[in-house]
């Protein structure tokens, strides 16, 4: 009989882990999905679509204007970019202050290549000062802890493939 019943709890313990793996992911999903329209709700509160409407507006307004962007320009900020958030780079994935001198040259440079005029510029970077602004004191703290433990849970439930 004691066998039997120890057969019984090996039996089931895949199917109660399962189960125990199931629920803890499903709440973990909930978690985060909670947090996103948390975060959402906030935004819309603080009139982050009308801020992204406005900046889009804008741009395609100015866009007609513009020409092309010089391709080598553009080659040489993505070129830049990867080095600078390459795990090889001077400040590992981490962009460094001097890596972010070299990108923001690479972008003036992309800009100009354009003729935009100072006026869209400033046009542009008004939009995009409204668009950051309405999302100050948004925190994605509580996102970021759950989505950890998403992943922590997610590792210990699904066994990794040879």
């Amino acid at each position: 009989m004691k066998n039997t019943m120890m057969l019984v709890v090996l039996a089931m313990t895949p199917a109660l882990f399962a189960q125990d793996c199931k629920t803890l992911l499903t709440t973990d999903v909930q978690a985060v999905v909670a947090d996103l329209s948390a975060i959402a709700l906030q935004a819309k509160a603080q009139q982050f679509p009308q801020a992204v409407d406005q900046l889009a507006a804008d741009l395609e307004a100015i866009l007609p204007s513009l020409t092309r962007p010089d391709q080598l320009a553009v080659e040489k900020f993505l070129t830049d970019l990867d080095a600078a958030v390459s795990a090889s780079g001077p400040g590992g994935t981490k962009i460094t202050s001097v890596e972010r001198v070299v990108l923001t040259n690479d972008l003036l440079a992309i800009v100009n290549s354009t003729g935009m005029t100072e006026s869209q510029m400033e046009t542009i970077l008004t939009d995009l000062a409204a668009v950051t602004a309405s999302l100050s004191g948004i925190s994605a703290a509580q996102l970021q802890n759950d989505i950890q433990k998403l992943k922590t849970d997610l590792r210990a439930c699904v066994p990794a493939k040879p």
